[in-house]
């Protein structure tokens, strides 16, 4: 097999074909499953990068390759077409969200628990839902969320699959437990999707003990000023505080605890605890020997957070979270005021605070 012989004049006649024909037709007749994660971008139109180049072997060499030709995998391929000019892309069709597991598993609980076929018109439509641009935006694999892989994922949810998504047994556990605001929560999420909002910004029920998943950048809300520093630094600590937000959310997720932000106040990071304890952490990142205060800022903000949530929410409680204590006294000041401190570097202490919150969930959930 030898690669270097395609021409460019020949992968544009492959293209050509793959026009002429359309896409699945052409990978059946040419001997190739759709690709996994190469394809080439040209006039604004994806390829499949083995096939283009197994029919485009044959126009320049005379011997046309099947997928059993490649044994090097997508990227030599990647390599060639790129010598040739051609804009190559990696797009890997991203892990499925909760949301949207929480979508597909409402269409197994309407069908008895049961895998639905491709062609059923409850899969059809919500593929066509979560192909909607406000979700994982820029240029998407060909086969992202459509109807073969909504189905897919109905038999992963409905099986337990070991090659599913771990979250799939967590969302079916949840609706045997919680139909109830599972529902509630699928109904938020299709009627945010189809206004237009991304999975991130779509608001989900209060009862979850939070108003809307992490987003990835600070809550909105009017903040302190602090000393001034340079646009590096900021960028800087930007950084570090969404890594530490999908650290701990990270951690609770693997305890089965959902966790987002709440809107007002503008809480980094909130979720139930046990007995319907509303539990909140303020995130603050440390660099440039800023520790001192960053503890002083985010002390002041957690303790006027649970001061109003008490109101709202009842029994709240206060979570500091830093990129790492320096000064230990900053543990006895903020145990004498009832909040918790942790360090992001430290995440083998978070379990005496946070697995806790895993004992229960919020009795505040309907069925």
């Amino acid at each position: 097999m030898d690669l270097a012989a395609v021409t460019r004049r020949s992968v544009l006649d492959a293209l050509a074909e793959v026009d002429r024909l359309g896409r699945r037709p052409f990978l059946k007749t040419y001997g190739f499953g759709p690709a996994r994660t190469w394809f080439i971008d040209y006039e604004q139109r994806l390829y499949d990068s083995k096939a283009i180049m197994g029919y485009a072997h044959g126009l320049s060499v005379g011997t046309r390759l099947t997928s059993a030709d490649f044994k090097g995998g997508e990227q030599p391929v990647a390599r060639r077409l790129e010598i040739l000019g051609f804009e190559v892309l990696s797009l890997a069709n991203p892990d499925w969200t909760r949301e949207e597991i929480i979508l597909a598993g409402e269409l197994v609980a309407d069908n008895g628990w049961r895998q639905l076929e491709a062609s059923h018109p409850d899969v059809k439509a919500l593929s066509q839902l979560l192909q909607s641009p406000t979700i994982h935006a820029g240029r998407r694999h060909p086969d992202f969320r459509n109807p073969a892989g909504v189905a897919r994922k109905t038999w992963n949810i409905v099986n337990h699959s070991s090659n599913g998504n771990r979250l799939d047994r967590t969302v079916f556990d949840d609706y045997q437990t919680r139909p109830g605001e599972m529902r509630r929560e699928a109904a938020s999420i299709a009627q945010g999707l189809r206004a237009g909002a991304s999975l991130g910004d779509a608001v989900v029920p209060s009862n979850l003990g939070f108003d809307r998943r992490y987003r990835g950048k600070p809550a909105e809300g009017t903040y302190p000023d602090t000393q001034a520093t340079s646009p590096q630094a900021k960028e800087a600590a930007v950084r570090e505080h969404d890594r530490i937000c999908r650290q701990l959310i990270a951690y609770l997720d693997r305890r089965g605890i959902p966790a987002g932000e709440l809107v007002e106040p503008p809480v980094d990071v909130a979720w139930w605890g046990p007995t319907g304890t509303q539990m909140i952490a303020e995130v603050k990142s440390c660099v440039e020997r800023n520790d001192t205060a960053q503890l002083r800022l985010g002390l002041g903000q957690v303790l006027e957070y649970r001061h109003r949530l008490r109101s709202t929410r009842g029994l709240t409680e206060a979570i500091l979270l830093v990129s790492r204590i320096a000064d230990p006294i900053w543990l006895d000041i903020c145990r004498s005021v009832g909040v918790h401190l942790l360090a992001a570097d430290d995440e083998s202490s978070w379990s005496s605070v946070l697995d806790a919150s895993a004992v229960a969930r919020s009795p505040r959930s309907g069925a």
